[in-house]
């Protein structure tokens, strides 16, 4: 029997030590990220998401004669609400989220920071997915912030019957992956094409698509991507009446998966294309 020669590593501690070498270093960089978003004064614009949202629903609501509904008995309130609520994040994520990838991503353009993050052992492509992660975090937290204030501001107002919670819950789930999609695309076009006016001109394309994409069929709406928000409304109009509308959960899940299997070989060929030059 081999007896392990006190103080020598063994093939276990030799694993774990890169493994928390690279952990730590993660650790650091989503940190680093976090203090650029501090400097570059980005948490005001995180904050009017939920804000602008529960904003828009508010005065749409209430200005669609919310308070006549309060009490009827076949859900017309919470229908109207959900439908503003949708309306909101219909017009405020695809600019919002254009306006934080560009920031994020313009002060690598600014500082040649691209070129000194890779001598620090973060190539283009992994520094993408960290600003992802430390960008996403924060879309993840306001998207259900946001629902749940839209949820409070219905009770107040006193609208009665029973609280529809797992279509609230279902579109917070869909409008969130939405936005991700939405953030991914954003990083990447911010992170290669250094004038970042077209990044924004790609969100406010994006926000058209989001507020009129409604009228597309689903083939075309869902491969814009943006035009997601629009097929993912809780409630809408048919005619004159409002109606649920169901969580398109398979439509949105495909793409999701497309979404995140492109961001990650994208940002793959971005860290291939850093070791060749």
């Amino acid at each position: 029997m081999r007896h392990a020669t006190p103080g020598a590593a063994t093939p276990d501690a030799d694993t774990a030590a890169p493994q928390s070498r690279n952990e730590g270093m993660l650790r650091r960089a989503i940190m680093n990220e976090y203090a650029k978003m501090h400097r570059l004064k980005v948490l005001p614009l995180y904050i009017l998401m939920p804000v602008g949202i529960i904003g828009a629903t508010m005065f749409e609501s209430l200005g669609a004669g919310l308070t006549r509904h309060l009490t009827d008995t076949d859900g017309t309130a919470w229908k109207l609400v959900t439908a503003c609520m949708g309306a909101g994040f219909s017009m405020l994520m695809p600019i919002l989220l254009a306006v934080i990838a560009s920031r994020q991503a313009d002060i690598e353009h600014l500082g040649n920071g691209w070129l000194f993050q890779s001598t620090a052992g973060l190539a283009p492509g992994r520094l993408c997915r960290i600003k992802f992660i430390a960008t996403g975090l924060p879309v993840i937290l306001v998207s259900l912030l946001a629902v749940a204030a839209t949820t409070g501001f219905a009770l107040a107002v006193g609208v009665t019957g029973p609280v529809p919670w797992p279509r609230l819950a279902g579109y917070a789930v869909a409008v969130t992956t939405i936005s991700l999609i939405v953030l991914t695309v954003q990083l990447l076009i911010a992170s290669r094409v250094e004038n970042q006016l077209a990044g924004i001109g790609i969100g406010l394309i994006g926000f058209l698509l989001a507020n009129f994409a409604g009228a597309f069929p689903d083939w075309l709406a869902y491969p814009t991507l943006w035009g997601a928000y629009a097929k993912i409304m809780p409630a809408g109009y048919q005619g004159e009446s409002l109606v649920w509308n169901d969580t398109p959960y398979a439509a949105v899940g495909v793409l999701a998966v497309i979404a995140a299997v492109m961001f990650l070989w994208i940002t793959a060929r971005f860290d291939r294309m850093e070791a060749r030059s």
